[in-house]
């Protein structure tokens, strides 16, 4: 490694180390899981919305759905980024006409 490399690696990460890398999030869509070959199953929840279950994963809207416990909430202030919130709404949306589509109701009943 020559003089330059090191000092372009040390300008890039000024302590030596290389964060994780974290994919991006993107919501569930229970087609593209079909296409990988996983099993999804749809299922009515007592509230009345509509579940995919993908193994021990339940999905609402592309959203994973989970019981946690509160101390291990942490609070973080702010708005998560624009292009996030149009990509979890677009999915909100995709998931919505594919319910109509299929005849599926959304409303307890």
């Amino acid at each position: 490694m020559s003089v330059d490399e090191r000092k372009e690696e040390r300008r890039r990460n000024p302590f030596g180390r290389v964060g994780p890398v974290r994919p991006q999030a993107k919501p569930f869509v229970a087609d593209d899981a079909k296409e990988l070959g996983l099993v999804v199953t749809r299922m009515q929840g007592v509230d009345g919305q509509t579940y995919m279950q993908l193994g021990t994963g339940r999905y609402i809207n592309g959203y994973t759905e989970r019981e946690v416990a509160i101390k291990s909430l942490m609070e973080v202030t702010g708005m998560p980024p624009l292009e996030e919130l149009q990509r979890f709404n677009a999915c909100g949306a995709a998931a919505d006409e594919a319910r109509q589509g299929s005849g599926a109701s959304a409303q307890p009943g």
